[in-house]
């Protein structure tokens, strides 16, 4: 029954994936085969001088408190020309034009029939859904081309400013 539950309540990764506007839509870039959101928090230390209590042992420790937050997004894709979403060339414009992206992280709509010919959308916002966006960079762009295999491409998305979680 446990087991039950769990798989209930998880998502497939490869129901999420990372949409970026272009136009008026949000669209999948071609082949994705991992997505990757991080955030991370730093810090700045709240300790002074006034702290120092050799003797108690308080003042051998730090104190932090919470400063900037910052996130990232970074995805993997096969390398393609052709395909359903945004392709190579298209995502190799976007960087090289240096623009500030709108992207969104979410569930995918679904399909019965594979890939949609104009790439994946994101799944209507309904109740207990959420989706996180933002605005962002692509700070790098990486294409790997090994002997032995497809060749693919890796894309970080660096974020200016909130990132929101609606």
């Amino acid at each position: 029954y446990n087991q039950f539950v769990i798989t209930m309540a998880t998502i497939l990764g490869k129901k999420l994936m990372l949409f970026v506007k272009d136009g008026e839509t949000y669209t999948s870039i071609a082949y994705a085969t991992n997505h990757t959101f991080t955030t991370s928090a730093s810090t700045v230390s709240v300790a002074s001088k006034d702290d120092a209590d050799v003797a108690s042992g308080a003042g051998k420790w730090d104190a932090q408190d919470l400063d900037m937050f910052s996130w990232s997004i970074s995805a993997e894709n096969l390398f393609a020309y052709e395909g359903n979403g945004m392709t190579c060339d298209k995502v190799m414009e976007l960087y090289l034009s240096g623009a500030l992206l709108d992207v969104k992280f979410g569930l995918a709509q679904t399909s019965t029939t594979g890939a949609p010919e104009a790439g994946w959308e994101q799944a209507a916002t309904t109740a207990g859904v959420k989706m996180l966006s933002g605005q962002a960079y692509i700070t790098s762009l990486d294409i790997n081309a090994s002997n032995d295999g497809r060749a693919t491409m890796s894309i970080s998305l660096t974020g200016k400013g909130a990132v929101k979680y609606e």
